[in-house]
């Protein structure tokens, strides 16, 4: 292929579906290079697939913490809020005890 886009300036992929495989070159290396470049292929799209699935996971998981981060900051207020109502009536707000 490398020799093919020397003397007839095409791409790799044109040079393989247009011209003969030269006489110099052995076919088992010319098999060689077309499974290694389905390989190649196959891995690259793998790694796209991967890539979306993965992006789409961390979506997921940042939404999850938004939304501990929205729950612990509503019982933090909730617990300032109670204590002051406790304040204001001359009370004590006695804190509920972690859960076992």
């Amino acid at each position: 292929a490398l020799l093919q886009e020397r003397l007839g300036g095409t791409a790799p992929a044109q040079a393989h579906a247009i011209m003969p495989a030269p006489a110099g070159i052995p076919e088992s290396l010319l098999k060689k290079r077309k499974t290694q470049e389905k390989l190649v292929a196959a891995r690259k799209a793998a790694e796209a697939e991967a890539k979306k699935v993965n992006k789409a996971k961390r979506k997921d998981i940042f939404k999850r913490a938004e939304k501990y981060v929205a729950e612990y900051r509503t019982q933090r207020n909730d617990e300032v809020r109670l204590k002051r109502e406790a304040k204001k009536a001359g009370n004590f707000y006695v804190p509920a005890e972690n859960k076992i």
